[in-house]
């Protein structure tokens, strides 16, 4: 069918699939997720498992922060930057001098400009970062249980993301 032919289409580093649906099902209440650091052990050893080949680095019993963080390092490494070099300072201006209904329809210009696959991944990223800002605040169910936020908000998220997606 088309969604299936759409699906198999993108190009996303397994990892990112990997660490977005990790956050997506066990980290939303995972209060600081992206800010409190993980285990520099446990992510070291994930990231020599993720070097060797290993597809099944993330597990339903890994720690939210350090996906999280091993997450940030991935975007972090890469050798061009998810919004590219080339790209880097136009991103900026944008944000820097455009009001808001122009700065949306020049970064979907600017998006539309990036390969492929750094669409893709952005995609799949921003998905994630919503998703992780929509549980920032505590939420009560309906017999009074107090489920706590995760307390990133999208100014959080901004502040400590954009460093590893812009370099």
């Amino acid at each position: 069918s088309a969604v299936e032919l759409q699906t198999n289409s993108i190009q996303v580093p397994h990892f990112i699939l990997q660490a977005t649906e990790f956050i997506n099902m066990h980290a939303l209440n995972t209060v600081g997720i992206f800010r409190t650091g993980g285990s520099k052990k446990r992510i070291r050893q994930m990231k020599e498992a993720f070097n060797r080949g290993e597809k099944e680095v993330i597990t339903d019993e890994s720690n939210p922060h350090d996906v999280a963080e091993l997450m940030k390092d991935f975007l972090r490494s890469l050798p061009d930057p998810l919004l590219t070099r080339e790209l880097f300072t136009s991103f900026i201006q944008a944000g820097q001098r455009l009001e808001t209904d122009e700065l949306v329809l020049c970064l979907a210009y600017l998006i539309s400009l990036l390969p492929a696959p750094n669409q893709d991944t952005l995609k799949v990223v921003l998905d994630c970062f919503l998703n992780v800002s929509q549980h920032c605040e505590d939420k009560e169910e309906l017999d009074g249980t107090i489920i706590p936020g995760n307390r990133m908000d999208s100014t959080n998220l901004a502040t400590l993301l954009s460093p590893n997606i812009l370099h």
